[in-house]
């Protein structure tokens, strides 16, 4: 690993090498799981904001953050947190949880069933 002041010379890199700037950026590609036959590819900071991941994907599937849930491993991601805070390296896979909110005014119109099974809940996660 380069330090401060040293040259590409110093460190050995000689013409036509190959240098990996993903890191020396701190850059890593992760995967983010839309469902079980679609993925989608981004390439961003270790630091990047989950909250910032979520901005990506709504414009790649136009499914607004605040319906994203996003979970690496057995964590949910929280928007304010690093994906370097979780341990998302290069090549890590996200899961996306697509939530749909029902609220009392939208209970109107389903049948008993669909009633009782949402009883005594505000909100009703649908996963892909």
């Amino acid at each position: 690993m380069m330090k401060n002041n040293e040259t590409l010379a110093g460190c050995g890199v000689k013409k036509d090498s190959c240098i990996n700037l993903y890191e020396i950026l701190r850059m890593i590609s992760i995967c983010v799981k839309i469902n079980k036959t679609e993925e989608i590819w981004f390439t961003v900071k270790k630091t990047t904001m989950v909250e910032k991941v979520k901005e990506l994907l709504y414009e790649k599937i136009g499914v607004p953050p605040y319906k994203q849930l996003l979970k690496f491993g057995s964590n949910f991601l929280t928007d304010s947190d690093v994906l370097d805070h979780f341990g998302v390296t290069n090549g890590s896979q996200l899961e996306l949880y697509k939530i749909e909110i029902i609220f009392e005014e939208e209970k109107v119109g389903l049948d008993e069933d669909e009633e009782e099974k949402g009883e005594g809940s505000e909100y009703s996660n649908l996963i892909d």
